[in-house]
């Protein structure tokens, strides 16, 4: 899997492709060897060999005047080829730090989105353990509803919300408050909030306001791709309404914040099934730089979100059929 990486400035672009072309075989097995393998010769050839017989050689292939300023400075050319090779490796040494700063996932990163979903795991696992346990003692009776007892669609997608709201602030160090919330997509159309945490603030802007068509989720749809928003004040102070990326709302007027509105497209149907809403509660706790490392994070719980989903049209379905 490719890693994800953030946005950067050039110099650090350029010194982050550097210090990758150096981690390659090719670089530490072949170019590194010949270059050091080249002015080594060349070094030793100027100190123990320089003779007349070098001097007629060499001037086939070197105007004479600068064979003979090299075998004059040999042992200045030889230093130089030294000193040379120490500044290499200084402007090597900064390439590798400023490399550094390019934004990109850590271990502790990953190691904390497998955790945050293994906690929607083990709740589905305990769900389907409990259901086992009673079906043992009275299956019987319960042949019947398996597939909608141990199936709760609806349920997982507000874990999965929640997680992913318990990941973003665990990135933060607990200093930004998130809000996320999943709007369903019917026929192109906003339907309603399927899920929002934390529960106890529900969205403010109604599903009637959101559907205008310079909303950021109706602008997720159309573009079929992610928007985001780092400073959300500076964004509605834009004077001319159509090159915003977002509609105010019920938002305060002093109320600061970044947004990031996320399309889940099913790949059964090739429709947005789900529009994601994340927001944070200072400016520029989203970042541009980073949109390419949330567009990795999220495609673990799209997938997820995706999945859920279609046992919820295969249950309603079944309910519509009388089959349950």
């Amino acid at each position: 899997m490719k890693q994800p990486i953030g946005k950067a400035n050039p110099i650090i672009s350029i010194c982050w492709k550097i210090s990758e072309l150096q981690k390659s075989s090719f670089y530490k097995y072949f170019f590194k060897q010949l270059f050091i393998t080249v002015i080594l010769t060349f070094s030793i050839n100027f100190l123990l060999n320089n003779n007349q017989g070098n001097f007629q050689q060499l001037c086939k292939y070197f105007p004479e005047t600068i064979v003979a300023f090299c075998q004059k400075k040999s042992l200045d050319i030889v230093l130089s080829i030294l000193l040379i090779l120490v500044i290499l490796n200084l402007v090597n040494a900064i390439i590798q730090h400023i490399a550094k700063k390019i934004p990109k996932l850590e271990i502790h990163n990953i190691i904390n989105l497998f955790e945050t979903i293994n906690i929607v795991v083990d709740n589905k696992s305990k769900r389907f353990r409990a259901f086992l346990e009673e079906y043992i003692v009275d299956g019987e009776n319960r042949k019947k509803n398996i597939f909608r007892e141990i199936t709760k669609p609806d349920q997982q997608i507000g874990l999965l919300i929640n997680a992913i709201k318990t990941y973003f602030e665990n990135q933060s160090n607990n200093t930004v408050a998130y809000k996320v919330g999943l709007v369903r997509i019917i026929d192109a159309q906003l339907h309603d909030w399927s899920a929002y945490c934390p529960e106890e603030y529900q969205p403010r802007t109604t599903i009637e306001q959101l559907s205008h068509p310079s909303s950021a989720i109706m602008q997720a749809i159309k573009s079929r791709n992610t928007i985001l928003i780092p400073d959300i004040q500076s964004e509605l102070s834009k004077k001319q309404k159509q090159t915003r990326k977002m509609i105010k709302g019920n938002r305060s007027a002093d109320e600061e914040g970044s947004l990031l509105v996320d399309p889940i497209i099913s790949p059964t149907t090739k429709n947005v099934e789900y529009v994601m809403t994340i927001a944070g509660d200072s400016k520029n706790s989203l970042i541009e730089s980073n949109l390419e490392i949330y567009r990795w994070i999220l495609t673990n719980f799209r997938q997820r979100i995706i999945l859920e989903h279609n046992l919820l049209t295969i249950k309603e379905l079944e309910v519509s059929n009388g089959t349950v």
